[in-house]
């Protein structure tokens, strides 16, 4: 497909040699008890990889919230745009031109226990309808299923327990497995961003 070919070429995408499912685990910092906080996503040995940083415009009208997806020297790789109540729009880097625009998403499903998008990849065929990629889950309990056709790209899910003794994991930390194959974890990272928008991690 045209529109995940141009990702991949853009953004780093899945480690060569991940031949089996890697992590990241997603937490919010402490600010998030006082104001928006920022969204980080880091290794297995807490480096951080990605930050989440969120701005509001001055425009009276839609659209009115983005989110910018920073790696961890703080430079913006994907800026994400909510153009209307659970619509977004993904643009590359700091941009905001339908030149720069990377992905759309809609929901389509939205009840309490379940929350269903439908993600379709700019490029050449991008005036098409086809969903490209479909993301559902359920925020509460932390677990967003990414898929691109009847293939899982990416899941989230709670740490309950780790280690020998097998010590609590609070909810405000938990895990992103992506998949070999996965188109690219830039993508990935900006998709399971929107699904939690405005999460309460701690609850």
């Amino acid at each position: 497909m045209e529109g995940a070919e141009k990702l991949e070429d853009e953004y780093p995408p899945v480690p060569e040699n991940a031949e089996i499912p890697f992590d990241l685990f997603l937490s919010k910092n402490h600010k998030a008890f006082g104001g928006d906080g920022r969204l980080q996503f880091t290794d297995s040995s807490r480096n951080l990889i990605f930050e989440v940083e969120s701005r509001s415009t001055d425009s009276p009208s839609p659209p009115h919230r983005r989110k910018l997806l920073l790696d961890a020297a703080g430079t913006t790789l994907v800026t994400m745009v909510r153009v209307i109540k659970g619509s977004w729009k993904g643009f590359k880097g700091d941009s905001r031109e339908d030149k720069e625009l990377m992905f759309k998403v809609n929901r389509v499903l939205n009840t309490f226990m379940e929350k269903d998008f439908e993600i379709i990849l700019a490029g050449d065929n991008s005036e098409g309808t086809k969903a490209d990629i479909k993301m559902k889950g359920c925020p509460f309990m932390r677990s967003c299923t990414i898929y691109k056709g009847n293939s899982i790209m990416a899941e989230t899910s709670l740490m309950h327990t780790i280690g020998f003794r097998k010590h609590f994991i609070p909810r405000s930390r938990f895990r992103i497995t992506i998949f070999p194959g996965a188109v690219d974890l830039v993508l990935i990272v900006a998709l399971v961003v929107i699904f939690f928008d405005k999460r309460r991690f701690w609850v």
